[in-house]
């Protein structure tokens, strides 16, 4: 997808998301791989709750209601601790429970499973031709 496309915006037939979650605000507060992020934050008087408010214009969680998309994938790790499950799961329930692809990793660790990441992409996108 180019800088204009979106799976929220374009009409695509398939459409796959890679370590996805909404939520913005909750994964900077709550997210390993962000604790700096959310440090720049409070340094700069910004709260929990005026975050959630300045993140909603690109939070998935929202965005997921526009989402055009006619099969997607997603794909995660189980044992995430930069991309918290709960935030996952929040997104998938938006966008109306598509398929999703647990992997018993955390964030970084995705990358042992490649392998089997590749796979279960092209098996999807057969499966949806």
């Amino acid at each position: 997808m180019g800088e204009k496309e979106s799976l929220a915006v374009e009409s695509f037939d398939a459409g796959i998301t890679l370590l996805a979650g909404g939520n913005n605000a909750g994964i900077i507060w709550e997210g390993v791989a962000t604790g700096s992020v959310r440090d720049d934050h409070i340094k700069a008087g910004i709260s929990r709750e005026q975050a959630n408010h300045i993140y909603q214009i690109v939070n998935p969680t929202i965005m997921a209601k526009h989402n055009k998309t006619k099969h997607l994938l997603m794909i995660n790790g189980l044992y995430d601790e930069a991309m918290p499950v709960k935030y996952t799961i929040e997104l998938w329930e938006a966008l109306e429970r598509p398929k999703i692809k647990w992997y018993p990793c955390a964030h970084a660790s995705m990358v042992f499973f490649l392998g089997r990441i590749v796979g279960d992409i092209i098996h999807f996108i057969r499966e949806v031709n």
